[in-house]
């Protein structure tokens, strides 16, 4: 579904968070785009319940699910911490969940 590695930044930063997603079916490879998609940021080392924000999608030769994270404008704002990353896609008959990497704000 997804890849993404740790990431670092600052809680002063305003970016896109953007993890590659690859999605295929019984035929091959196949374009997400179609379906919305879900972040999610959960303290690490606790058992919050996942609260699930919608992304966008954005294409060159591959498929990349983001979020603009930070203050500003758009943006959503976390606390300093180290957060697990959720990704969620609402593929019709499957709705995969999953964890893609963490993100930390110092």
């Amino acid at each position: 579904m997804a890849t993404n590695p740790n990431i670092l930044i600052s809680e002063e930063s305003l970016e896109f968070l953007r993890v590659t997603v690859f999605s295929e079916n019984e035929f091959g490879p196949t374009d997400p785009t179609s379906f919305p998609v879900f972040f999610a940021f959960r303290l690490r080392n606790t058992t919050a319940p996942l609260a699930f924000t919608p992304g966008q999608w954005t294409t060159n030769s591959q498929y990349f699910a983001k979020i603009l994270v930070g203050p500003g404008v758009g943006g959503l704002t976390l606390a300093k911490g180290d957060y697990e990353v959720w990704l969620k896609i609402g593929a019709g008959t499957e709705i995969p969940v999953r964890q893609i990497g963490t993100l930390s704000l110092k």
